[in-house]
């Protein structure tokens, strides 16, 4: 849920998500609560910042995801260029 997430921040501040996902775990809003802070305080699994979860080994992953894309996305760039820029010979007068 947290890697679906944007920036893989989970937003329990949005009602609707948290709703959402307590529903699908079969908890109520309560338990789902109590979950969370069980995972963020005693397994110290999931790190809060304001209402806003996150793991730090997904946001390691998307760390570098953003860095390869980036880096793929610089490579592309320069094939297109070198590819669509034509070579102009120089040549010179014989005289």
């Amino acid at each position: 849920m947290i890697a679906n997430a944007d920036n893989c921040i989970l937003n329990l501040n949005k009602k609707n998500i948290k709703v959402s996902i307590a529903t699908e775990l079969d908890f109520s809003i309560e338990e789902f609560d109590k979950w969370i802070s069980y995972l963020i305080s005693d397994c110290e699994l999931v790190r809060s910042l304001e209402g806003q979860i996150y793991t730090d080994i997904v946001r390691e992953n998307l760390t570098f995801v953003l860095k390869e894309r980036e880096a793929a996305r610089i490579r592309k760039i320069k094939n297109q260029t070198s590819l669509s820029t034509p070579k102009l010979r120089l040549f010179e007068n014989g005289s």
